[in-house]
């Protein structure tokens, strides 16, 4: 079940396709109007955009996830100025409590920050009420939820967005196996580009690794959707590689990385996108 979509303006254009092959119940969709302000997220992953500010009234983002589950935060994009940053911050909370204890950090101006991971499974954004009649703000995240540990796993889907070895860019000296599946609309194809990649020594690769999974590719499938093959291991990765671009052979590929408890690296970003069969990643 795909997860709710808020629209960044006032129109939404859907579009539906269907052929002969598959046959099911149809699509439902409920639309209603969403506050500028107040929005909460229910889902396990999900994209958050907010590109307005209130004057004289905070707003606020909830993401709620099932217990015994953690929230891992990565931004897309972010900026936020023409505002007094000691006020009027993006505060970012670790459960439902504002409180100075459960702070995450304050951003502001044009760093993008790095991802944010939750100890528990609520995860609270906060922009203070301004008294400024213009901000300037963008910001555009998408939130993972995993019970495989702080940051470990999920599943992502959107036509693009970023996602990171857990706890990034601390180095997290735990034994770990983790597995993130990435899904783009089914008429494109998954695409990974490797911002960062650092796993420490090439004499740990036996145990600190990454690895892309995919299908072989079926010359007789009429989509990007279709399953072909069986899935496998195509791409490995360690030390301090500089992984190529890897474009999928359909919609949907894995991400399975495996660590110890002696890794010595900075970890990883991956930047994933949708690309349409024949066009390169560098136009997008």
């Amino acid at each position: 079940m795909p997860s709710p979509f808020v629209s960044i303006t006032n129109r939404v254009y859907v579009s539906f396709e269907s052929d002969g092959l598959i046959e099911g119940k149809g699509v439902s969709l409920r639309v209603h109007e969403s506050t500028l302000c107040a929005k909460n997220y229910t889902a396990l992953q999900g994209r958050i955009v907010q590109t307005e500010m209130q004057k004289d009234q905070s707003c606020t983002i909830t993401v709620q996830v099932p217990q015994n589950y953690t929230i891992a935060l990565y931004f897309n994009t972010f900026y936020l100025y023409n505002v007094d940053c000691a006020v009027h911050a993006l505060k970012v909370y670790d459960g439902a409590q504002e409180s100075a204890n459960r702070l995450l950090g304050e951003f502001c101006n044009f760093a993008t920050p790095n991802p944010i991971f939750t100890t528990g499974n609520i995860l609270r954004l906060v922009f203070p009420a301004t008294d400024r009649d213009f901000v300037s703000l963008q910001l555009d995240a998408t939130y993972v939820a995993t019970d495989q540990g702080q940051g470990c796993g999920g599943e992502l889907y959107n036509y693009g967005g970023v996602f990171t070895s857990p706890l990034y860019p601390a180095n997290n000296r735990t034994r770990m196996e983790c597995l993130w599946t990435v899904t783009v609309p089914h008429n494109l194809l998954a695409a990974l580009r490797f911002e960062v990649f650092d796993l420490g020594s090439k004499s740990s690769c036996a145990t600190d690794y990454l690895q892309i999974l995919d299908r072989e590719e079926d010359p007789k499938a009429e989509s990007a959707a279709v399953d072909a093959g069986q899935e496998k291991v195509v791409r490995q990765h360690c030390g301090g590689d500089s992984p190529a671009i890897y474009i999928s052979t359909r919609s949907t590929l894995r991400v399975r990385y495996k660590k110890t408890q002696n890794f010595a690296g900075v970890g990883w970003v991956i930047k994933f996108m949708g690309v349409e069969k024949g066009v390169a990643v560098n136009d997008y």
